[in-house]
C-alpha cells in the first residue's frame, strides 16, 4: 500500500529543510511524495535553487505524512488563508503531522499544534507558545501524530520516528557526515546545533542563521492564532 506524503513548497524556504527529508522519504518502499504549492510554477529557495511543484494546493489528495519546512519565506504564510486551510484539511487526515525548523510556527498559525509538545528553531522557540503548543527543547518532538525537529544537523536523523512507526525497513546510510568549512554566519545558517552559542555570539548567530526579524513572526503568528 503506498504511502502519501505531501511536502509544501514555498518561495524563500531553507532548501535543505525539504531536499534532506525528500532524499530520505522517497528511499521508502511504495512511497509517493508530492511537492505542493499554490501554482505550478517554479518555486526559488532562500539560496537559489529553483523548485518544481508537483501538484497544487487545490489539487493534492489527501496524504499520510504532512511535511512542512522552514525558511524566512513562511512569515507572509502565517497569514496566508490558503495555505492554512490546505494544512488543515490534510491535517484532519493525515497519519503524521510533521514539520522541521520554522515549519512548526507556520503548524502552529493554522491551528494544528493547539495542545501538543513541540519545538522549533531555537532563536524563536518562544513563538511556540503563543501558537498554543508546549515549547519543548529537545532535537526532535513526537507527540501522539505531530512530530516537530528543532533544525538542521545531519540527513540521517531526519524523521525517523515516521519512518520507524510505519515499519519501512532499515536504510543503510553509508555516507560520512560532512563538516562545513566556511566560518561564522555560514557555519550557523548551514548546520547549527540544536542548542543555542554561547552567550557572547548569540545575537549574531540568530542574526546569521535568520534573515526574517523574530518581531515579524510574533506579529504574523499572535494576529493569525
Amino acid at each position: 500500500m503506498p504511502i502519501r506524503i505531501a511536502m509544501l513548497l514555498f518561495p524563500d524556504l531553507t532548501q535543505l529543510d525539504l531536499t534532506a527529508p525528500y532524499e530520505v522519504l522517497t528511499r521508502l518502499p511504495e512511497a509517493e511524495v508530492s511537492l505542493v504549492w499554490k501554482s505550478l510554477e517554479t518555486v526559488t529557495s532562500g539560496t537559489g535553487l529553483r523548485l518544481a511543484p508537483s501538484v497544487t494546493l487545490a489539487e493534492a489528495a489527501p496524504a499520510d505524512v504532512l511535511f512542512v519546512p522552514g525558511g524566512s519565506g513562511l512569515v507572509p504564510l502565517l497569514q496566508d488563508e490558503e495555505v492554512l486551510e490546505f494544512l488543515r484539511r490534510q491535517a484532519a487526515s493525515a497519519r503524521y503531522v510533521t514539520a522541521v525548523c520554522t515549519g512548526s510556527l507556520l503548524l502552529g498559525a493554522a491551528g494544528l499544534l493547539q495542545g501538543y509538545r513541540a519545538t522549533t528553531h531555537w532563536a524563536y522557540h518562544e513563538l511556540l507558545e503563543r501558537c498554543g503548543a508546549i515549547p519543548v527543547r529537545q532535537r526532535v518532538v513526537v507527540d501522539r501524530n505531530r512530530v516537530t525537529e528543532l533544525g538542521l544537523l545531519r540527513r540521517r536523523d531526519r524523521q525517523p520516528p515516521v519512518r520507524e512507526r510505519d515499519d519501512a525497513p532499515h536504510l543503510a546510510d553509508q555516507a560520512r557526515e560532512h563538516g562545513v568549512s566556511q566560518s561564522g554566519g555560514a557555519l550557523v545558517t548551514v548546520r547549527y546545533g540544536w542548542l543555542p552559542p554561547s552567550r557572547k555570539c548569540h545575537e549574531r548567530a540568530r542574526l546569521a542563521a535568520h534573515r526574517c526579524d523574530s518581531s515579524v513572526l510574533v506579529a504574523a503568528t499572535v494576529t493569525e492564532v
